[in-house]
């Protein structure tokens, strides 16, 4: 078995495994086989504090100053369509190696930006004529976000968000998590984890969505002091599918988790980023993890989400104590950790803010960000990784971790 974890930081932006392309294999109790590569990807656009004026409206004449960039990557030439089936946008572009160019529409009759809660027709629809790995990169000058996409193939019918305590200097910050109907006629009940803007915690709600529409939360703010917004954490918050007629029942979806911009500090310093990740199946979920110091950054946090089951959970093998809301437990450490767990589990891994948490070795370089990590039964035979020349994007690091058995014949070229 060889686990590879791939890791970038950039100046004033830092995101996790977000650009790995792999060849990767998911066992799941059905004896089946599935690839994190696909023919078939939906993705929502999160929303990002640039999308807004100072005075909290939409900036709805350039549509703000971040972007919301797909990659997209085949071993061979592969014709990919990329649009928003409820809107009538696409753009069809060749891929051989990595494609960049593909930014999605923020203004106009097919702005895909999720800037508030209800219902949206931006749910965005990528279909190749070969596998392909896809990954989704909302950025600009000085907040930056990836997340890998899942193909619909391994796409389920139930979720949980996960995100992170939200807390923010800027105006504009909240948490926020969202729906993609990728089939027709789907009817999803949300049980919101806390407060949204619209919806109050522990409380069921439906709705019916059609093809390409999107349904997004947003976290309720709570209170300003001292210079921080604070706000709602939406982890925990279950989303599934509901019968609502015959075949009703099984409509998979597409489930986002993130923050338009937020604090990862121990004591309120440092710099805000947005966060960005697809939910993962349960059929990528795990028991056994390997988790690694971010580069000059080393104290982590990490939460190891179980779901709201009676699981146990081991760091090294010392176990967790002070389950969170009876869902996740949390810890931070700057060390290298093996985390084993009595059932299926996600681990998400958090970057702190750049000089917070005794983080001072990049200086001011690197931002909040998280990633769920792979499971180690997740086996990986091939990776590319890609690194985007944009602004401020100005140093990479990798981090990769193996058998002691394969070290000596892991190929670096």
């Amino acid at each position: 078995m060889a686990f590879l974890h791939i890791l970038y930081f950039y100046k004033h932006t830092a995101f996790l495994c977000a650009l790995l392309f792999f060849e990767a294999t998911l066992n799941y109790c059905q004896g089946q086989v599935q690839s994190s590569r696909g023919m078939d990807f939906w993705l929502g656009y999160g929303a990002h504090a640039a999308m807004f004026n100072s005075n909290g409206t939409v900036n709805n004449s350039t549509g703000g100053t971040q972007e919301l960039r797909l990659y997209l990557q085949s071993s061979v030439s592969a014709n990919v369509t990329i649009s928003m089936p409820a809107t009538g946008w696409s753009q069809t572009v060749t891929v051989n190696n990595v494609n960049d160019q593909v930014v999605i529409p923020k203004t106009g009759p097919s702005d895909a930006r999720l800037t508030g809660e209800g219902v949206f027709n931006g749910g965005i629809h990528i279909s190749s004529d070969q596998p392909i790995a896809a990954y989704a990169h909302i950025n600009d000058a000085s907040g930056s976000s990836a997340t890998l996409l899942a193909p619909f193939e391994i796409l389920e019918q139930e979720y949980y968000a996960i995100g992170y305590t939200q807390a923010a200097k800027e105006n504009n910050s909240f948490s926020y998590c969202f729906v993609v109907a990728t089939e027709d006629s789907t009817t999803v009940e949300v049980i919101p984890s806390a407060d949204t803007k619209g919806h109050p915690a522990h409380v069921p709600f439906t709705q019916f969505l059609r093809k390409g529409q999107v349904l997004n939360l947003v976290g309720k703010t709570t209170g300003s002091s001292g210079g921080i917004i604070s706000g709602t954490d939406l982890t925990g918050t279950y989303i599934h599918t509901v019968s609502a007629g015959k075949d009703t029942f099984c409509k998979k979806l597409a489930v986002f988790s993130g923050s338009s911009n937020t604090l990862i500090s121990c004591n309120g310093q440092g710099t805000g980023d947005n966060l960005f990740q697809q939910a993962l199946p349960s059929r990528a979920w795990g028991v056994s993890f390997v988790t690694v110091p971010t580069v000059g950054m080393g104290i982590n946090y990490y939460r190891v989400f179980t779901g709201g089951t009676q699981t146990a959970v081991t760091v090294n093998g010392i176990p967790l104590t002070g389950i969170v809301n009876g869902m996740y437990y949390e810890f931070k450490t700057d060390k290298a950790a093996e985390i084993k767990a009595t059932a299926p589990v996600v681990v998400a891994q958090y970057i702190s803010s750049a000089g917070a948490c005794g983080n001072t070795g990049l200086g001011n370089k690197g931002d909040p960000d998280m990633v769920f990590l792979c499971p180690m039964d997740l086996r990986i035979g091939v990776v590319t990784y890609f690194t985007p020349a944009l602004k401020n994007i100005t140093e990479n690091y990798i981090n990769v971790v193996v058998n002691t058995t394969v070290v000596d014949s892991f190929n670096r070229n």
